[in-house]
């Protein structure tokens, strides 16, 4: 089965040094928050994460949050802060939807309190491991959980890590799960960027889509193999499984041809 209206959506961006993703420059850039919206023919409307929100501004306002605004300072002035930012982006953000959380990093989950009525599928573990967590461990985690909204649990579709199987058949490279069995959506497991870090394979009407979300962040730094500096790699989940994921990632492009598209990646522009 096929997906269909594949959207790539800027959900605001922050702003940080070039030298941080790898990349031999010492410019600032606009790092945009990018999420996907499709359609499944059977399951409807669906997101993968849903970038910036309003509820950033708040939730850095305390210490030790506030840290975020000076380590990937948010500009105030742009449209995830203005009322019906969704609805700017043609989205109906009060319609039923599913919601696909790649991983829980404050530029990712940082919407969800705006889609009332949609269900999140997420990690089990994940959640657990990051509920567990003071706020000064979620900081070093580069998450919010409080960005969530209150019935996240309720409207949750909690997915168990027995659910990722190692399928020659269907990803070689990496532990996956075809999430409808459709053939639809392919999640893959791709840790090192943060704990429980999801990525996809999109079957879509115009060809196979592989969305590598945060595994790395400038497609010339992932070709060349160019090493993080020591900063970049210390806020990482664990840099050792990064470099092993960006592998798999080589042998997975290799074997089926697919572009790698990355969320922050400047690449991914062209499909917005």
């Amino acid at each position: 089965m096929q997906l269909s209206n594949l959207r790539f959506i800027n959900g605001g961006y922050c702003i940080q040094n070039l030298y941080f993703s790898g990349v031999r420059s010492f410019c600032f850039r606009r790092f945009y928050a990018v999420f996907l919206q499709f359609q499944h023919p059977v399951h409807g409307c669906c997101y993968i994460d849903t970038g910036y929100g309003p509820a950033i501004r708040e939730a850095t306002r305390k210490f030790p949050f506030r840290i975020m605004r000076w380590l990937t300072p948010i500009p105030k002035k742009q449209t995830v802060f203005e009322p019906g930012y969704p609805k700017s982006l043609g989205i109906d953000s009060s319609a039923e939807a599913t919601i696909f959380i790649s991983h829980f990093h404050a530029d990712h989950i940082g919407a969800t309190r705006l889609f009332p009525n949609a269900r999140f599928v997420y990690r089990s573990d994940t959640m657990r491991r990051l509920n567990s967590l003071t706020k000064w461990q979620q900081l070093d985690e580069a998450t919010v959980m409080s960005l969530l909204p209150d019935d996240f649990v309720q409207r949750g579709v909690p997915i168990e890590e027995s659910a990722f199987e190692d399928s020659p058949m269907r990803c070689a490279e990496f532990r996956s799960l075809d999430y409808w069995g459709d053939g639809s959506l392919i999640l893959i497991d791709l840790p090192g960027h943060a704990i429980g870090h999801t990525g996809y394979i999109l079957n879509t009407d115009q060809g196979p889509r592989l969305y590598v979300v945060d595994a790395f962040w400038d497609r010339s730094v992932f070709e060349s193999g160019r090493k993080l500096p020591w900063l970049s790699r210390r806020i990482l989940n664990s840099y050792e499984d990064t470099c092993r994921t960006n592998e798999g990632i080589h042998k997975l492009v290799a074997r089926t041809g697919m572009e790698p598209i990355a969320c922050h990646c400047p690449e991914t522009q062209k499909y917005v």
